[in-house]
């Protein structure tokens, strides 16, 4: 598990997000998901939760406080 900070998001087919991460880490076009009957976009500054497995990289869940 992986904490982050959006920098960047866009929508299309697949939800894509950019973060940085542990010091001079940045996470780059990866996916994002949501909870099914919800949606929302992350804005640039929101905390990330990011998953890794390998080389694939998907955030789970976001948080703007």
């Amino acid at each position: 598990m992986i904490r982050g900070i959006v920098k960047s998001v866009w929508e299309g087919m697949i939800k894509r997000f950019s973060a940085s991460s542990r010091p001079g880490e940045t996470i780059a076009n990866r996916e994002y998901f949501q909870h099914y009957g919800f949606t929302s976009r992350p804005l640039p500054g929101a905390e990330i939760i990011i998953i890794r497995g390998g080389n694939h990289f998907v955030s789970i869940a976001s948080d703007d406080r």
